[in-house]
């Protein structure tokens, strides 16, 4: 049993080395970013929590990734260099892990540490090929892999190494010339990225603030032509535009690192600043007045029953008579209640009583005009709210 599970722990071991580098550092960085978001969650609350969680994951990531791009830029720009002097000192006469070992006093940028562990394994003992792989662990780079690939069969099979090592430093040499020519022609669609985004951001921010506060009135109409109440409300529909404006910004920003740098994961710097730029443009947009809020507040005054549906129209029995400045002053107290403060200066002019059909009008059991409503017995009455005209409009009909 022990002999197996130390065979087990082994063979989980030896995986978990030839995992690159790179991919080891990414696991931690995603395990941190979800452990900080799951504690905010359960703290500040999911949609706050997710916010948290998103930044927590995405910003170490770009910020890293950012990094470790152009610690491997460097090293590609000097490994053509570090090629040359190793077929030099093989011409020489020196063994591929003696010549390493010589060009370990050598300055190649960001690649000297790593040449310089290199060497050092090398002269512990670490067999070449092995220290070859360790190496291309530790760079995540198609240039390194290729350049590893070739030497260590070029060390295995014999020949001409040397001369090998001379093409292979050239071809790489202008593979990277041409991917930073094509990166430059390339980062003019990142700009183009930008300009389009922020285009519809603006459209965005524009429906949000104008066409908004027209959704209840659209449903109204929609009531007149046989359709139902409710629906989308105004609180809705800005959350709809909201979201759809976030998950533009992170794709767009994914894109932009894809078209322009080759790189899905490069664009998660970009995603980061436009979902920054989205989430200021709508801090400057005024809440949706909640009509719905609203009319849950009117049908408090008095105190109804027989309420039905949840849409805007409502079916109530007044009792009790009431005025426009009871409806102000009900909507400031739930405004303070529920932290509403575009309603804690809510005034009686923001409301205007209408009248379609009324039976019970004509019978005398309750009057209505445009600021009051005189209740002489309980009667049975439908109303639905909506906003138009800057004001809170309650039309009353007969019950059904």
């Amino acid at each position: 049993m022990v002999k197996r599970e130390m065979n087990a722990y082994l063979k989980v071991k030896e995986i978990y080395r030839k995992i690159p580098l790179f991919w080891k550092n990414i696991i931690l960085i995603l395990a941190v970013g979800i452990l900080i978001g799951l504690i905010a969650i359960s703290i500040v609350g999911l949609y706050i929590g997710v916010t948290v969680l998103f930044f927590a994951i995405s910003v170490p990531f770009a910020v890293y990734t950012y990094q470790e791009r152009k610690r491997i830029d460097d090293i590609e720009k000097h490994l053509s260099d570090f090629l040359r002097d190793l077929a030099e000192y093989n011409v020489s006469g020196l063994p591929l892990a003696q010549a390493i070992m010589q060009t370990a006093k050598s300055d190649y940028g960001a690649l000297t540490p790593e040449i310089k562990k290199l060497a050092a394994e090398i002269s512990w003992g670490v067999p070449f090929e092995e220290a070859l792989e360790r190496l291309q662990n530790r760079i995540n780079s198609p240039f390194v892999r290729k350049a590893v690939t070739i030497i260590t069969t070029a060390e295995a099979q014999g020949g001409e190494v040397n001369a090998i090592l001379q093409t292979l430093a050239e071809d790489l040499r202008k593979l990277k010339q041409i991917e930073e020519e094509r990166k430059g022609k390339l980062s003019v669609y990142t700009a183009t990225i930008y300009v389009i985004f922020l285009l519809l951001l603006a459209i965005m921010v524009m429906l949000t603030a104008t066409l908004a506060p027209a959704i209840p009135k659209i449903q109204v109409a929609g009531q007149f032509f046989g359709g139902m109440g409710g629906g989308l409300t105004e609180k809705d529909f800005r959350t709809l535009l909201f979201h759809v404006s976030l998950i533009e910004a992170f794709f767009a920003g994914l894109i932009s690192g894809q078209m322009g740098e080759g790189s899905v994961t490069a664009g998660l710097k970009h995603s980061i600043v436009l979902v920054a730029i989205t989430l200021f443009a709508f801090s400057f947009v005024s809440p949706a007045p909640p009509a719905q809020k609203i009319a849950e507040s009117i049908i408090e005054i008095p105190p109804v029953e027989g309420i039905q549906g949840t849409s805007l129209t409502y079916e109530s029995t007044f009792k009790e008579s009431f005025t426009v400045t009871d409806v102000a002053d009900r909507v400031r107290e739930l405004a303070k209640e529920r932290n509403l403060q575009t309603y804690k200066t809510f005034t009686p002019d923001k409301v205007k009583f209408v009248v379609t059909t009324c039976n019970a009008c004509n019978e005398g059991k309750i009057n209505i005009d445009e600021t009051t409503v005189t209740v002489n017995e309980p009667t049975d009455m439908k109303y639905r709210v909506y906003f138009s005209g800057g004001k809170y409009i309650v039309e009353f009909s007969d019950a059904t």
